[in-house]
């Protein structure tokens, strides 16, 4: 590289390894300088990822943990809620169910007042039917005896008839042998015959007499027996007749009194199958209310594995936190001095790092103003996520690993 004729002058050799030094130096420095840049690239980006270390830190203690505290909160509201929810819907039910038990008990107790009262319709009804019945029987024998009664004073009747006109008879033949022999006397007073036979003949007529007045005294007094017998017939033919006639008001009575109480029956079927239907109506509602009480409790349920699930998360987000807030070494012993080469790849890469790293912490805190109304569920700061819960979605963002502060 360096060559030099042994002709030549001292001086022009002093000038020839003279030029050669002097690229030497210049690159010398140059190589300086850059290793001084770098230095000092390295220490910028260090004291960047610092103040972005710092950043995220206080972001992390004025977000998270706020967040944290609000989602506390927000449990223990929810909870006290879903407490005063439970126990309203409980009371509510409760209410409920006290006022159809009450009004279950109260027609039971009324369909047994029902069941006691048609019992005492029906032994009544039965009393009536067997009074009915003796009724019944007592008046086809009074009818018996009134149709014999009757036969006995038409009987009668027809003897008394035959009776007159046997007496009207009598009466005739009597008047007209009175006749005769009243002319026959007459024709006799005219003869004169010898008064013996006058005297027998006036004894004759007046046995005659004798004889007609006993036969029409034993006429009258038959006559008599007749009309006494009809009229001791007569008296309990009227009471008879009396008694039919208070029979048959007994009938009609009984009757309108067995159609009332068919009536009533028949209303009071109808009150108990309305009954029945409401006490249908009440075990559907009592159904529909036991089926509402068994969803809410499911939900209750869901929502119980949801929280223990909010837990969980909450619980590993502390985790995370906690370990994020343990101490970071991040001052590290200085690096060998690399080669120039190394050491320009290095601090672009360094740049890039920090450039990345500003774009994350900005998708941040984009994030963050994103997920604003929802709830914040984690922050992984040792992983490799961000993410939010905001109205029904959630949101992602993935932080490389050359974002850590230990690095």
């Amino acid at each position: 590289m360096f060559s030099c004729s042994r002709t030549s002058s001292p001086g022009s050799a002093t000038c020839t390894t003279a030029a050669p030094c002097q690229e030497r130096q210049n690159e010398v420095a140059a190589c300086e300088v850059a290793e001084k840049d770098l230095q000092e690239g390295m220490q910028e980006g260090k004291e960047q990822i610092k103040e972005l270390n710092e950043r995220f830190a206080k972001y992390i203690n004025n977000t998270v943990l706020n967040l944290q505290r609000k989602n506390k909160e927000l449990l223990a509201e929810l909870k006290k809620l879903e407490k005063e929810e439970f126990i309203a819907v409980e009371k509510a039910y409760q209410k409920d169910y006290q006022d159809f038990q009450a009004r279950v008990d109260e027609i039971q107790n009324e369909l047994v007042l029902l069941k006691l009262e048609k019992d005492k319709l029906k032994a009544r009804l039965e009393k009536e039917c067997q009074l009915k019945r003796e009724f019944d029987r007592d008046f086809q024998h009074l009818k018996k005896s009134y149709e014999d009664a009757t036969a006995g004073l038409e009987k009668l009747q027809c003897q008394y008839k035959l009776l007159e006109a046997q007496l009207a008879q009598l009466k005739l033949v009597r008047d007209q042998e009175r006749i005769y022999w009243q002319q026959k006397v007459d024709n006799l007073q005219n003869l004169d015959q010898a008064e013996s036979n006058t005297l027998d003949l006036e004894q004759a007529l007046r046995n005659m007499r004798q004889e007609y007045d006993q036969m029409a005294r034993r006429n009258k007094e038959e006559l008599q027996r007749y009309r006494h017998k009809f009229e001791e017939n007569s008296v309990p033919l009227q009471k008879i007749k009396k008694e039919t006639e208070t029979y048959r008001n007994m009938v009609t009575d009984l009757r309108l009194r067995d159609e009332m109480h068919k009536n009533h029956l028949q209303e009071k079927e109808r009150e108990i199958s309305r009954i029945k239907e409401y006490n249908k109506s009440l075990d559907k509602k009592i159904e529909a209310q036991t089926t509402d009480f068994q969803t809410l409790v499911a939900v209750k349920n869901g929502l119980e594995q949801e929280l223990s699930g909010y837990k969980s998360l909450l619980n590993q987000v502390e985790k995370k936190a906690r370990d994020y807030n343990a101490p970071v070494c991040i001052t590290a012993p200085p690096p060998p001095p690399p080669k120039p080469a190394e050491d320009v790849n290095k601090m672009c890469n360094a740049r890039s790092v920090e450039q990345w790293c500003v774009n994350d912490v900005e998708k941040l805190i984009q994030l963050d103003e994103v997920g604003a109304p929802g709830i914040v569920i984690g922050v992984s700061v040792n992983g490799k996520e961000v993410w939010s819960e905001g109205d029904n979605n959630y949101q992602t963002v993935t932080v490389s690993p050359e974002w850590h502060p230990a690095l």
